[in-house]
């Protein structure tokens, strides 16, 4: 299961189980934990408690995108946001930005496409 953009819409806002799932909810910052790290403990009605905790989020520095996630990333938000921008067309350009004598195409991939 996802939990990405596309996946927080209304409709999933407004479904019962994810409210009721929401009430038992609650956050609590840790000033232990940084900014990058996140902790979940689920406690179940048994008492038993889960807990996970992730040091490093995906994306951040000490745990980045893989070239391939940062395109596929790319991609899922220029879609998503009907941007107008031709995400294949700038990736391909930042790609070769090493070879590149002049920026300019590069940055005009990255400006919305107009009519």
């Amino acid at each position: 299961q996802r939990a990405g953009l596309v996946e927080f819409n209304d409709a999933a806002v407004a479904d019962t189980r994810v409210r009721r799932l929401g009430a038992k909810v609650s956050f609590t910052d840790d000033a232990n934990l940084s900014v990058d790290a996140a902790q979940v403990a689920l406690t179940y009605d048994d008492g038993e408690t889960l807990t996970v905790r992730i040091d490093a989020a995906r994306g951040s520095l000490q745990s980045p995108l893989t070239d391939t996630e940062l395109e596929t990333k790319l991609h899922m938000l220029c879609e998503y946001g009907q941007s107008g921008v031709n995400a294949k067309a700038l990736t391909a350009s930042v790609w070769s930005l090493a070879q590149c004598r002049d920026v300019a195409t590069t940055l005009l991939l990255a400006s919305p496409e107009t009519l």
